[in-house]
């Protein structure tokens, strides 16, 4: 199986991921550093009731 499309391990304990995603950067950019516009496009900070730690 070819596993080059998730990711490659850079270190024991880091994983590097690469993407090329539409649109301008100023709006990737927002849509990751900002957690109303993360939860749209990735996923919410919560579970039902349980927070989520993204770390």
């Amino acid at each position: 199986m070819d596993d080059s499309g998730y990711g490659k391990d850079i270190a024991e304990d880091s994983i590097r991921f690469e993407r090329l995603l539409p649109g301008p950067i100023e709006r990737v950019w927002a849509f990751l550093t900002e957690s109303d516009k993360r939860g749209l496009w990735l996923a919410s900070r919560r579970h039902g009731n349980a927070p989520v730690n993204l770390s």
